[in-house]
């Protein structure tokens, strides 16, 4: 093509037709400068479409993280409950006449399942979108907007939840007193004692239940009971906010489909 045209202008040169050569020479300029146009068009459509294809797969890590932070934190609901439970169980059981060691316990186990826990939301995609440079794709300002303030938001519940989730921690491995304290029973329950070497009978029957460590277990139970109670409502607050979040977002990646 270009030769083609180097041909016409080299003849019409030659036969002196100046004005037809000049007509021609714009016209070549005008065509160069639409092939020019067509080309950029072409790819900012491309990137365009390149653009929204990342936009929409960002929409939808954002709604799976959303997923499985809510999957985590119902679960540790469920657990907080199991926690509420055995401090009213405890309370119940320290405040009749005879205690039952065993049963005792058992609820105490409750209280403290899984007392070092920290909730840690999923940000795998809000700090990869950060760190590359990214938050531009994300054309919806609103959403964007919101999407910070939820990880905000998450960030400051969550150093509120680990906070009392280590005072429960503190005060289970505060403890001095394991035998006179009934501590002793839960370790016994457990597999970490050799039976050839420990007489767990003998060890047993040490353990025992002032009137003094009867009201050093009721203050337990009662920091138990707020401790679960407070951070049951933390977690019921993050399931409101994740719900918005999902709504938004599930929003967001149906219309994108469209």
């Amino acid at each position: 093509m270009i030769k083609l045209f180097r041909n016409i202008r080299q003849a019409m040169i030659k036969e002196s037709k100046v004005s037809k050569y000049l007509q021609y020479a714009i016209g070549e300029i005008v065509l160069v400068v639409i092939g020019i146009l067509i080309a950029l068009q072409i790819n900012t459509w491309n990137q365009n479409r390149i653009n929204n294809s990342l936009e929409k797969g960002y929409y939808e890590r954002f709604l799976n993280d959303v997923y499985f932070d809510e999957e985590i934190v119902t679960q540790q609901m469920e657990v907080t409950k199991i926690r509420i439970l055995g401090a009213n169980n405890m309370l119940g059981i320290l405040q009749k006449k005879s205690v039952d060691l065993d049963t005792l316990s058992k609820e105490i186990r409750k209280c403290i399942a899984t007392a070092n826990f920290n909730f840690k939301p999923t940000q795998i995609t809000y700090e990869d979108i950060k760190s590359s440079g990214n938050l531009y794709l994300l054309r919806d300002l609103g959403l964007k907007n919101k999407i910070d303030q939820h990880y905000s938001d998450l960030s400051g519940i969550m150093t509120t939840i680990n906070t009392n989730s280590a005072k429960l921690a503190d005060r289970v491995l505060l403890k001095e007193d394991l035998i006179g304290t009934g501590f002793a029973n839960i370790v016994l329950s457990q597999n970490g004692i050799n039976p050839a070497i420990v007489d767990k009978e003998k060890l047993k029957s040490l353990i025992h239940l002032s009137e003094k460590n009867r009201m050093l277990l009721m203050n337990d139970a009662i920091l138990y009971l707020g401790i679960s109670s407070r951070n049951l409502q933390h977690f019921e607050k993050i399931i409101k906010e994740l719900n918005m979040m999902k709504s938004l977002l599930e929003a967001k990646c149906k219309s994108k489909k469209q």
